[in-house]
């Protein structure tokens, strides 16, 4: 009798094995594609009311965030100080993309560790303004990172392929003054009392 599958090639099997992680790929944190979006965990990265409110508060206080050459610039109009690293149990930040085909986003990680939320374990793409609990907010995805607002306070998260940050915090007043129009602009001056000029007495004639 032949042996079913007996002497196959080396390189016959080598592509047999690409095919398959090709149609089975996974992620960096053990989970399978493709990601939920952030609204099927809305227990954890909130619903759309939420949304809109952290939306409204993201614009209130922070005016951009703009990655430089050696550092992070966050301009802002608050009491914000340098953002800290911070790591959640059961949540674990995979990649980001930034590209001109799609708005940032995040891929996230969430674990059995959480499963009391009611979310399935797997990979989220979660956006600028998703929450991440009750406490914390998504406002800039930059390259391997995520900056969150928790408690009033700036925290980070990262890929364990970045590195640790420089950031530079810019604060500007949110204020604008009122400018008068041109067309009702006048020109001030404070009124000047006209002088009364009396002429030198007049000397009499010599006699």
């Amino acid at each position: 009798m032949h042996q079913v599958g007996g002497n196959i090639p080396y390189r016959f099997l080598n592509t047999v094995w690409l095919v398959v992680i090709l149609a089975f790929p996974l992620d960096a944190a053990g989970g399978a594609d493709p990601a939920e979006p952030s609204s099927a965990c809305s227990q954890l990265f909130g619903d759309e009311e939420e949304r809109e409110q952290n939306m409204k508060h993201r614009k209130k206080l922070l005016m951009s965030v703009r990655e430089g050459e050696y550092c992070i610039e966050v301009l802002h109009s608050t009491d914000w100080e340098t953002p800290e690293e911070i790591e959640y149990i059961g949540l674990e930040l995979v990649e980001t993309v930034i590209d001109e085909e799609s708005e940032p986003h995040a891929l996230v990680y969430v674990s059995e560790e959480i499963d009391e939320l009611g979310c399935d374990p797997g990979n989220y793409v979660v956006e600028v303004d998703d929450s991440i609990g009750e406490e914390a907010r998504v406002l800039a995805i930059l390259q391997d990172l995520v900056l969150i607002e928790e408690n009033e306070d700036l925290k980070f998260l990262k890929t364990e392929e970045a590195g640790n940050p420089v950031w530079r915090m810019i604060w500007k007043s949110s204020w604008k003054l009122l400018k008068t129009p041109d067309s009702s602009r006048k020109a001030h001056h404070p009124s000047r009392r006209r002088r009364k000029h009396t002429r030198p007495p007049r000397r009499g004639r010599r006699r």
